[in-house]
């Protein structure tokens, strides 16, 4: 046992899991940031905590529990969409029963593992449970991942099967009910049309972010139009077309990606992204017309941002145009609404 000690104390030394456990415990650390990020997801659970905020949902709600020791310390470049803590991620969005319904399967597998692991050590399949159970556990400290949960639970299924009583194969088993066939051929369809939108928007994104970096503006807009087309409700694909049109040198691009950003908040309102680059084009147009019209249009996008996400710093631009409204910085309807914090 002495041993072992010695030769984890010196793998943790020699290897560059010494320099991140000490960033995990300094002050400003990781460590820090997730108790952050933690602490904001229990506020989102506690505004909904039977049904939670439904899929995507989460990025919209947790801006409201961002406050300004949490946008001090961890800044507020990037769209906060998850808790970091797999528990945490399901109950903010399906809910506290559905969060105990997670961590009572995921007891399941565990225990089946080391079931495994007892009667049959050294196997492939006890060593894919140890697998599973080591996933699972890093996910008390992460995020779930699509593409990697998808072959977690498949490894989690096997698991489980594996460690149960062996089917019989009499005559009492049958083909499931033609019902129940012909929803699952439906709901494979169904998935295969939405995912091929998907890879044709991704592909068109791309295009459109190749184009843009050579400098072909209109042929960029084009395919990023049609990766906007071709997503449901493509927030990327909406975000990049926006961008695209904002770099024309007119104020009618500028226009023209107003206009695609408020199409995008019709299809994904309250999105945080597309509200900050909605905020942002609208205080670069009034700072280039210096009309009325457009610092109304301004002072009532802050200030609706500012009850919904306080501490964003798009905030920060809208009260800089104090000096165009002719009155004292700081005295503005946006400061008034929540003010900024600037990171």
């Amino acid at each position: 046992l002495a041993g072992a000690g010695v030769l984890l104390v010196a793998l943790v030394v020699a290897t560059p899991l010494a320099g991140r456990l000490a960033d995990v415990a300094a002050p400003g650390g990781t460590g820090r940031g997730r108790v952050d990020e933690w602490s904001a997801a229990a506020g989102v659970i506690r505004d909904r905590p039977v049904v939670g905020v439904g899929p995507e949902g989460y990025r919209v709600a947790v801006t409201r529990h961002l406050d300004e020791g949490y946008a001090s310390r961890n800044g507020r470049g990037d769209v906060v969409d998850r808790a970091h803590s797999a528990p945490l991620d399901v109950a903010a969005t399906a809910g506290l029963p559905a969060a105990a319904g997670y961590v009572a399967l995921v007891g399941l597998v565990a225990r089946a593992a080391i079931g495994l692991n007892r009667r049959r050590p050294g196997t492939l399949v006890a060593a894919v449970g140890a697998g599973t159970v080591g996933f699972f556990a890093a996910q008390l400290v992460l995020f779930p991942v699509p593409e990697l949960d998808a072959v977690a639970w498949l490894a989690a299924g096997a698991v489980l099967a594996a460690a149960g009583p062996t089917p019989g194969r009499g005559p009492e088993q049958r083909w499931p009910p033609v019902a129940a066939v012909a929803a699952a051929v439906g709901l494979v369809v169904i998935a295969a049309v939405v995912g091929w939108r998907g890879v044709s928007a991704d592909r068109s994104l791309r295009t459109a972010a190749d184009l843009a970096a050579e400098g072909r503006r209109g042929d960029a807009l084009a395919a990023a139009g049609r990766a906007v087309d071709a997503g449901i409700v493509d927030i990327d694909a909406t975000y990049l077309a926006a961008g695209i049109a904002r770099s024309g040198p007119t104020i009618l691009d500028l226009d023209l990606a107003i206009d695609l950003t408020e199409h995008g908040l019709t299809g994904a309102p309250g999105d945080p992204a597309l509200r900050t680059l909605h905020l942002e084009l609208l205080v670069e147009r009034a700072a280039r017309s210096g009309l009325p019209d457009d610092l109304g249009r301004v002072d009532d996008a802050a200030a609706a941002l500012a009850a919904d996400d306080p501490t964003n710093p798009a905030l920060c631009a809208a009260a800089g145009l104090d000096v165009l409204r002719s009155r004292p910085a700081g005295d503005g309807t946006v400061r008034a609404a929540g003010g900024c914090t600037p990171r």
